[in-house]
């Protein structure tokens, strides 16, 4: 605000030097002027009045001989040669007057002290104008606070985010401030760059990952962390990739080749340069590698697109049918996700459903989540390695997993008394899918 308000009064004494200014200028100019002239003012005037004394009275002269002529040869009657001859010498008498021009004597140039006054008071015209109308109709205060939601995550792209958005940008906010004594928790400031990542604020989760590179304990971690920290600096930069970004990418493949996140945007690159061989052969090994079906999808779109460049037929097969793709395929899970409708009649539609899923003999912390708006249900999720919380722990990890839903009742995803919930037991058997049904019919107590 101490730098709005010196802008302000920046602004205020330019307007008042825009009048003050031209006034000072004008009246030296005259005053220079006035000094120049004093010696010749008599005799100018005089000059001047006497030429024009003469010039009227030729005129006078040239109309009274029109005037005898006209009437002499029988134009004008004797009684209109008498009313205009006198009029005539009415319009001399107005022309030449007694005394000298007035329009000759020099302007008036206003004192110093007038002009201080006159100044003096648009300035301060100005200034209580200025202030009063900003006061009544001003805007620093809200400013202020759009720059704060803006941080806060509250604005994205000059728009309010919607209310779920804004609900988790409070709670990335409430999660940073636990972290800042807890430095060596890589789980929860993993979790934090991805949430600062789905609300667009870039920079903030580039800086975790950049913090996060030399704490990873294995090479597949670092360049994991590596990726991720170049896909922020990819969205920075306005979804370019640019020569920081190519170091980054460099950085996680030498570390591991088949590094997801980098193997992507390295296909991206090479599509920008219409290299489309090379991106198509970086776009084949990160599919080959995911266990995400919705990434692998994207990647073969953009394999279509590279081969459509290059005169293929779109639609081939992108990857062989060799282990790896099966390993990729194991265990993405198709959740059929209801409530009782009983239990819908009374409840709010806004409210929040959160699904996770954990494993049955393992770590309690959720291996995959995600969250809807009571309104979307029944729906189709599919949870799998992408939906991870923590990158180390994921779905693929364990053949036992426990599905839950639950609808919070106070909005956060922390069970409490009241909320409803449903969950079942899944043991997958290496299949590329496996579908489930379930419904949100308790309550708990």
């Amino acid at each position: 605000m101490t730098l709005f308000w010196g802008i302000v009064a920046a602004l205020i004494l330019m307007a008042v030097l825009m009048i003050v200014v031209p006034v000072f200028l004008w009246r030296r100019r005259e005053q220079k002027g006035e000094r120049n002239g004093n010696n010749q003012l008599g005799s100018d005037t005089q000059g001047r009045g006497s030429d024009r004394e003469a010039e009227n009275l030729k005129i006078f002269a040239q109309n009274i001989a029109e005037l005898d002529r006209q009437n002499a040869s029988g134009l004008v009657s004797d009684e209109d040669y008498e009313q205009l001859k006198l009029e005539t010498q009415r319009n001399l008498l107005v022309d030449i007057p007694e005394n000298s021009d007035a329009s000759d004597a020099p302007a008036r140039i206003p004192t110093v002290r007038a002009t201080a006054i006159l100044v003096s008071l648009l300035a301060l015209i100005i200034s209580v104008a200025s202030i009063t109308l900003y006061s009544e109709w001003g805007s620093a205060d809200r400013v202020a606070t759009l720059l704060e939601q803006r941080e806060s995550g509250q604005i994205v792209d000059g728009k309010p985010a919607p209310s779920g958005q804004r609900d988790f940008g409070k709670l990335a906010d409430q999660l940073a401030e636990k972290l800042k004594d807890r430095p060596d928790d890589i789980t929860g400031w993993l979790l934090l760059a991805k949430t600062r990542m789905s609300l667009k604020q870039h920079e903030k989760a580039a800086a975790i990952y950049l913090a996060l590179i030399d704490k990873a304990s294995t090479n597949k971690n670092r360049a994991m962390v590596l990726g991720l920290y170049a896909q922020a600096g990819f969205f920075i930069a306005g979804e370019r990739v640019t020569p920081a970004v190519l170091v980054s990418i460099d950085k996680a493949l030498q570390e591991d080749p088949n590094e997801i996140t980098a193997l992507g945007l390295q296909g991206v690159a090479h599509f920008s340069n219409q290299q489309f061989t090379q991106a198509i052969a970086s776009w084949e090994r990160a599919a080959a590698n995911t266990s995400s079906e919705a990434n692998r999808a994207t990647l073969l779109r953009g394999i279509d697109q590279a081969r459509q460049r290059l005169g293929q037929p779109a639609g081939a097969p992108a990857v062989s049918g060799n282990e790896s793709i099966a390993k990729a395929d194991f265990g993405s899970v198709l959740v059929n996700l209801s409530i009782k409708p009983e239990l819908l009649k009374s409840l709010n539609p806004d409210l929040w459903v959160y699904l996770f899923a954990k494993a049955v003999n393992g770590p309690r912390a959720p291996l995959a989540a995600n969250r809807f708006k009571l309104s979307e249900l029944p729906l189709q999720v599919v949870l799998d390695d992408s939906s991870a919380m923590d990158p180390s722990l994921t779905i693929s990890s364990f053949s036992q997993i426990e599905v839950a839903a639950r609808v919070s009742m106070s909005g956060q995803p922390m069970a409490s008394n009241g909320d409803l919930q449903g969950s079942t037991q899944l043991t997958r058997k290496g299949s590329s899918q496996t579908g489930i049904r379930l419904v949100i019919d308790s309550v708990i107590q």
